[in-house]
């Protein structure tokens, strides 16, 4: 037994951390655009253009098409799901994101250099038509970079939507762990910087006033209440990617003193090549989802003024990356005749 060698403790692959450190300000390896729910279409006359009738979806897209004319990012994924038109049934979100984006025409730059933009952008695109929720919208579109990478995908994303959305999406990029990945993107503020003012629909503050005071309630939801989020989980596809993502929803809600279903017991302390995530997935599917009613103090005013806070992110990237861009005053897409 002496010349028997040690016995060596067994190997483990540890998740490779992300970059302590990354530049926000500088151009995202990714755009992930986040839809807005399924939305009504207007038919315009029997025409096959999928005219979406809220402006926050047609938004998100023209703001997208800027940035990949302007070629701040090589890549932009429209995420989300099918449609409830009833005139153009089965029309996922994402292909109506990306049917907005492929018309809307780059004006805001002389004629002579708009084909290039439009190739620029056209180049850009990717679409992922089966996310129902801004969960999903992250985690449907990491899902695509780490197939397409054949790793985990590391680089820097850029999480795009309205500017009344972007609270609750910081939130979630700190609940997912990657607040050293991920930053939000605001709409407006990309609209503004290249000119595209007062572009909204008549009537639009008025609805725009009770968007903002029924958000307080779905942050809470993220912030205290697990079965808000933890089905969405289920559907990262990487078994290293869940576990990252998984560790991170149960510290974020351990340090908030949250209490979480006895199934997050069974998740390993350490990442090794032997966990098997398909148990955990299958008893998060079964938890149904709920949303409480709002209990908080946070009043739609100061909800708006934490979404401004959270937007002026999107002016200081677009002050250095483009600080001097072309600017129109004009509508980005032709009106509906």
């Amino acid at each position: 037994m002496e010349n028997t060698p040690p016995i060596k403790p067994e190997s483990k692959t540890f998740a490779k951390p992300v970059e302590s450190e990354r530049n926000f300000l500088s151009k995202p390896d990714v755009v992930i655009v986040a839809g807005m729910g399924p939305v009504d279409l207007q038919d315009i006359k029997a025409s096959d253009r999928l005219f979406p009738n809220s402006a926050y979806a047609r938004r998100n897209a023209q703001a997208a098409k800027i940035l990949g004319a302007r070629e701040l990012s090589p890549q932009i994924i429209m995420s989300g799901y099918e449609s409830n038109s009833e005139v153009h049934p089965g029309v996922s979100e994402a292909r109506l994101q990306a049917d907005t984006y492929a018309r809307m025409q780059a004006t805001f730059l002389p004629a002579e250099l708009r084909p290039e933009a439009q190739n620029a952008a056209e180049r850009s695109l990717v679409l992922e038509p089966e996310a129902e929720t801004t969960f999903a919208n992250i985690i449907r579109s990491i899902n695509l970079l780490d197939k397409e990478h054949r790793k985990l995908f590391d680089g820097s994303i850029a999480i795009l939507s309205s500017r009344f959305h972007t609270p609750r999406i910081a939130e979630m990029i700190k609940a997912f762990g990657l607040s050293e990945q991920a930053s939000v993107l605001s709409s407006e503020e990309i609209m503004d910087h290249y000119g595209y003012k007062n572009i909204n629909p008549v009537g639009f503050e008025e609805r725009e006033n009770k968007t903002y005071k029924n958000q307080p309630g779905g942050l809470q939801n993220l912030q205290d209440n697990p079965s808000y989020v933890l089905a969405e989980l289920a559907k990262v596809d990487s078994n290293e990617r869940f576990f990252q993502m998984a560790s991170s929803i149960k510290r974020y809600y351990t340090e908030n003193d949250v209490p979480l279903p006895e199934c997050f017991d069974t998740l390993p302390d350490q990442y090794d090549d032997s966990f098997d995530s398909n148990i955990l997935k299958l008893t998060l599917r079964k938890i149904p989802f709920s949303k409480h009613p709002y209990t908080g103090t946070m009043t739609g005013t100061e909800y708006k003024e934490l979404a401004h806070l959270n937007a002026t992110h999107t002016t200081e990237l677009l002050n250095k990356l483009d600080p001097n861009p072309p600017t129109v005053s004009r509508q980005p897409l032709p009106q509906a005749v």
